[in-house]
């Protein structure tokens, strides 16, 4: 069985969510319109989506939107991949 860190994708419709923060890169894009969102302390207003590095909080306000999610973990084959090295914590 291989200790491959994990690779997440899911569909989310109508969820917001509270700020929160994990060690996963995430890459999160609206399929059927725009949604707002706090990345970082920044807000955001009717976004299309966003890609996020680990640890940084964030929260969304997506109404009744269909959103799909990636989360991508740090030390996964696909982070080493398409991440600079720099940017790795």
């Amino acid at each position: 069985m291989s200790e491959e860190p994990f690779i997440q994708a899911f569909r989310v419709q109508g969820l917001d969510v509270e700020m929160h923060k994990h060690a996963a890169y995430q890459l999160v894009y609206a399929v059927d319109g725009v949604f707002d969102t706090v990345v970082g302390g920044v807000r955001h207003e009717d976004i299309a989506g966003f890609l996020i590095a680990p640890n940084v909080a964030h929260q969304c306000s997506v109404g009744g939107r269909v959103l799909m999610v990636l989360n991508v973990e740090p030390g996964s084959k696909a982070s080493r991949m398409t991440v600079p090295s720099t940017t790795r914590s």
